[in-house]
C-alpha cells in the first residue's frame, strides 16, 4: 500500500468523523433549544396559573367580606324581630361555603406559587 493510499484513507476517516462531530452537536444544539424552549413555555404557564389564582383569591375575599356583612345584618334583623331564623341560616350557610371558597382559593394559589418555583429551576 502506498503512503498517499494511506493518506487519503486516513482524511477521508477524519472527514467522516467530523462531519460525525459536527451532526452530533448540531442535534445537541437542538435538544438544547427545544428543552430550553419548553422551559420558557412552563415558567409562563406556571406564571398565568399564578395570576389567575391572585384573581380568583381576591374575587373569593370579596365574597367571603360580603357573606360576613350579610350574616352581620340578618343577625340584626332577627335581633329586631324583623328577620327569621331561616334568613339567618341561610346567611351562616353562604358563609361557611364562602369560607371554603376561600381556602379552597389560597390553596390553589400556594399550588401555583409552588409550581412557579419547580418550573423555574428554583430550590423550595
Amino acid at each position: 500500500m502506498s503512503v498517499a493510499h494511506i493518506l487519503g484513507s486516513y482524511q477521508g476517516l477524519r472527514s467522516a468523523q467530523v462531519a460525525e462531530s459536527t451532526a452530533a452537536f448540531d442535534k445537541a444544539q437542538v435538544g438544547y433549544e427545544r428543552a430550553s424552549l419548553t422551559a420558557r413555555g412552563d415558567v409562563a404557564n406556571a406564571w398565568r396559573a399564578l395570576q389567575a389564582a391572585r384573581i380568583n383569591l381576591g374575587t373569593a375575599e370579596l365574597a367571603l367580606t360580603s357573606a360576613q356583612e350579610n350574616l352581620r345584618v340578618a343577625r340584626l334583623r332577627e335581633r329586631a324581630g324583623k328577620g327569621i331564623e331561616l334568613e339567618t341560616l341561610d346567611a351562616l350557610s353562604v358563609l361557611a361555603s364562602a369560607r371554603e371558597t376561600t381556602l379552597t382559593a389560597q390553596a390553589r394559589l400556594d399550588l401555583a406559587v409552588a409550581g412557579l418555583h419547580h418550573a423555574a429551576g428554583d430550590p423550595l
